[in-house]
């Protein structure tokens, strides 16, 4: 689910603070990756994954264009964060009092996860300066739950659904029946590509 509305941030002073790690691929795009303390080791666990799943990516043909037309490089980042603070987010601005397992936030937002009470700095005004695409935030105690229903491996199923998230700030959606089945199959691609089973043909 993407959000259109910019964001403003309420600090969390009963939460420790995440660990933070960055990776980058193809010499143009940065990963800033936020895990909150609930995720233990899966954050280790999950980086070359999520290094792997960015390099297909943006060779894939929906996302080579990005940042090779201009001097920009660009970032993403990656907030592994729980159901608590996605249920804030999505009734502010979906209107919705539930957790969900993905929330996308495209480049107008400030940074999007109010437990890490870290602002953007308007990355990407300056022509040497990375662009900033957007972030992606993840429930751990929803995604868990839904692999364990969907019989799915956790990190998979992280995985689709940071693509997931990463391809809606990229542009693409589901409203629309059409919508939906080219983003699907362009996630099928990619995922067949770290050999990770389609998750829309997995019952």
């Amino acid at each position: 689910m993407v959000v259109q509305k910019p964001i403003e941030l309420e600090g969390s002073n009963d939460l420790e603070n995440p660990v933070c790690m960055s990776f980058e691929v193809l010499d143009r795009v940065r990963v800033d990756v936020y895990a909150l303390p609930v995720w233990g080791r899966m954050m280790e666990t999950l980086l070359p994954h999520m290094e792997n799943l960015a390099a297909y990516l943006f060779q894939h043909e929906v996302g080579a264009s990005y940042g090779k037309s201009t001097k920009h490089r660009f970032i993403v980042d990656c907030v592994l964060s729980n159901d608590a603070e996605i249920r804030i987010l999505n009734v502010r601005y979906q209107g919705k009092d539930t957790a969900t397992n993905v929330l996308s936030f495209p480049q107008e937002s400030q940074r999007i996860s109010p437990t890490l009470n870290v602002q953007y700095s308007k990355k990407g005004h300056e022509e040497e300066e990375p662009f900033l695409l957007g972030g992606v935030i993840l429930a751990k105690e929803t995604v868990y739950k839904e692999a364990q229903e969907q019989n799915k491996s956790v990190i998979h199923h992280c995985l689709h659904l940071i693509l997931h998230g990463i391809l809606h700030l990229l542009g693409f959606d589901h409203e629309t029946a059409c919508q939906a089945q080219e983003m699907e199959t362009v996630e099928g691609q990619i995922l067949a590509l770290m050999h990770i089973p389609n998750p829309y043909s997995v019952c």
